[in-house]
């Protein structure tokens, strides 16, 4: 087996973990790649970005469903605030400023941006799997109403 699919395959059976790393490493990138361009607070859009790719490879290979919404929140803030921390540090290295200030600035939007997020994409996999696993069946029921009467 390849390099690739080995990685691949453990990412799989580790999705949770991976995709706190996917989250970090995407905003990183994201944010590296657009010279930190934002709409709000500085990293707010490479967050964005990368809470949703890392949240949804992480339930995308859940084996219960029915957990999604409480996973999708938390992948989602724990992968914001390492995210939100090691931009603090990138932008650190090039400022003459405290750690402290930058990591407080970079952590506003994680604490907001990460569980929402991490909730919608978590809703949507919960939703799509509850659709698909209950079939509405009402033919039975309806029947015997009609026997009934």
């Amino acid at each position: 087996m390849s390099f690739i699919k080995n990685v691949y395959v453990y990412a799989k059976t580790n999705n949770l973990l991976f995709g706190i790393v996917i989250i970090d490493l995407v905003s990183f990138i994201s944010y590296f790649l657009s010279g930190g361009v934002s709409i709000l607070i500085t990293g707010d859009i490479q967050l964005l970005f990368g809470v949703i790719l890392g949240v949804w490879f992480a339930l995308k290979f859940l084996h219960n469903k029915k957990k999604s919404i409480i996973l999708g929140i938390l992948v989602g803030s724990i992968g914001a605030v390492l995210s939100a921390l090691s931009l603090a540090i990138f932008q650190w290295t090039f400022a003459q400023s405290v750690i402290i200030d930058i990591v407080i600035i970079y952590l506003y939007p994680a604490v907001i941006i990460g569980p929402i997020a991490g909730l919608a994409v978590g809703m949507v996999y919960y939703l799509k799997d509850k659709t698909k696993s209950e079939p509405i069946d009402d033919s039975d029921e309806f029947y015997k109403s009609l026997e009934e009467k």
